[in-house]
């Protein structure tokens, strides 16, 4: 068999790429970003439209998450969030089977050992620190899944959003603070809105000024919608990924020029419909040019779980995950290393550690064996 032909993708395995590829270049273009679908119930599993499978993603996440720490356990609290998402699953599919309310809200803080963070790290975008929230609601037999991003994870403001469904929330993180209402069609339909003029009420409280998902600038354009629109960047990078060929280089590049004809679509200096498929000679020319404007300037594109930089990894599926072993932070806080001092004994005394309650030693060591 030739090498063309093992390259051949099945059209589910091609609707799951090109989801992939929107919703990953979505969250790379600096805006507000917004995606729904269905969620069909299929025995003891929940399919999303493209074909994958809620099951297998949600434990496939906390399996890789196990296996990052062994070589970068400054990400040492990934396992402990994706384990709460995994239980996320199982609660979505206990209300699709009718056994929970119909509606879910799920708010996905910034991960507080990184509030402090000078650089993104394993793709959290430190500057943005966004909450990204799902909305899972229950209608006619399947689940419709709702993500917004809200800018800034500003705790009070978040708070604001539990305060308004009547809940009060914990002071820990709130990813495993799920929120369950019985709501009706009409209210389900509006909710994500509702949460969005939630928190951005409470932003305006604070500081004055108009907001929209935690976003200062009067910018309210769907980063999901305009990549989708980006017709001749997706489809080269769908051809290159078929190939193999979309390379970190490439990837950064057109994370660039994602970035840039958003801005200029803002400005009003490119035409704001639909991008055809053209040349890809004269894409390679635009997304070059781009690439190096970006690098020279120092930018990063992170998502979850990715940060493409001029010195980013770059793995499998055309975007991969990357650690910075390279991160800098205060030893400033007293408390026993999660290393050294897993189960400290009576009188032991506490160190000084980093946000990930990393000592200094034990970070020096464990950037020498990165």
């Amino acid at each position: 068999m030739s090498g063309e032909a093992l390259a051949l993708k099945s059209p589910i395995e091609e609707d799951q790429r090109y989801y992939d590829l929107t919703t990953q270049f979505a969250e790379l273009v600096d805006g507000s970003i917004r995606t729904s679908f269905e969620l069909e119930l299929i025995g003891d599993d929940l399919i999303a439209e493209d074909g994958s499978s809620l099951d297998e993603t949600t434990a496939k996440g906390l399996k890789e998450a196990e296996t990052i720490i062994l070589t970068k356990p400054n990400l040492w609290f990934e396992p402990r969030r994706r384990y709460i998402e995994r239980e996320e699953y199982f609660e979505v599919l206990q209300m699709a089977k009718g056994e929970r309310p119909n509606t879910k809200i799920v708010v996905s803080d910034f991960p507080m050992e990184l509030m402090d963070q000078p650089k993104d790290v394993g793709g959290y975008n430190v500057r943005r620190k966004q909450t990204m929230v799902r909305v899972y609601t229950r209608a006619q037999g399947s689940i419709r899944m709702y993500t917004q991003s809200l800018d800034g994870s500003n705790r009070q403001a978040l708070e604001s959003v539990y305060n308004h469904f009547e809940q009060q929330p914990q002071e820990s993180e709130l990813l495993g603070q799920r929120i369950d209402r019985d709501l009706s069609s009409e209210d389900q339909e509006q909710i994500v809105d509702e949460i969005v003029r939630v928190y951005d009420d409470s932003l305006t409280e604070q500081f004055g000024g108009e907001w929209h998902a935690g976003r200062l600038l009067r910018d309210f354009r769907n980063t999901y919608e305009f990549v989708c629109r980006q017709h001749d960047l997706l489809g080269e990078c769908l051809r290159l990924t078929s190939l193999g060929k979309l390379d970190r280089d490439t990837a950064y590049n057109m994370a660039a020029t994602f970035n840039k004809r958003f801005e200029q679509e803002a400005q009003g200096i490119i035409f704001i419909g639909p991008r055809v498929q053209s040349d890809p000679a004269l894409i390679h020319r635009e997304i070059e040019r781009d690439g190096s404007e970006a690098r020279a300037l120092g930018k990063n594109f992170s998502f979850c779980g990715v940060t493409l930089g001029p010195e980013s990894d770059y793995q499998s599926a055309g975007l991969g995950n990357k650690t910075d072993s390279e991160t800098k932070y205060s030893f400033n806080k007293k408390t026993y290393c999660v290393i050294c001092q897993p189960k400290p004994k009576s009188g032991e005394p506490k160190k000084m550690c980093g946000p990930c309650n990393i000592c200094r030693d034990c970070d020096k060591k464990l950037r020498v064996k990165g």
